[in-house]
């Protein structure tokens, strides 16, 4: 059994080995949430300034409603499913790295990289494979 709670906006959060479960209401800069193994689900309701990293197994990630992200949101490892229903900053990274990950961004004036599929509603910044 993986972890679940839902975490405020400066705290590290650390999961455990298992399928988490981590509700994370904004995440200030230089603030760590990561979820480690396991096939985890991450829901994120606030704005992002820090790093999100799903870790190995296949990860959900989700930014709920008017979530910006600025910092840097990565599924790390296998199949993960990214979506972002928000904006993604021009200071903000999102990446799917290994696996055949799957991002949805709704604004994207960021980086969004490491996807077999990728789908956009409005980018004003370049897209990489």
């Amino acid at each position: 059994m993986g972890l679940s709670r839902r975490f405020g906006a400066s705290a590290d959060i650390t999961g455990a080995d298992g399928d988490d479960v981590i509700v994370c209401g904004g995440l200030d800069a230089g603030a760590t949430v990561d979820a480690r193994g396991g096939a985890d689900t991450i829901t994120l309701t606030g704005d992002v300034s820090g790093t999100v990293l799903g870790g190995d197994g296949a990860d959900v990630i989700l930014a709920d409603g008017a979530v910006t992200i600025r910092g840097l949101v990565e599924g790390v490892g296998e199949n993960d499913f990214i979506d972002i229903n928000g904006t993604v900053a021009p200071t903000g990274r999102v990446h799917g790295d290994d696996g055949d990950d799957v991002l949805h961004v709704h604004v994207n004036q960021g980086e969004w990289t490491g996807a077999t599929a990728r789908t956009c509603v409005r980018s004003t910044a370049e897209i990489s494979p």
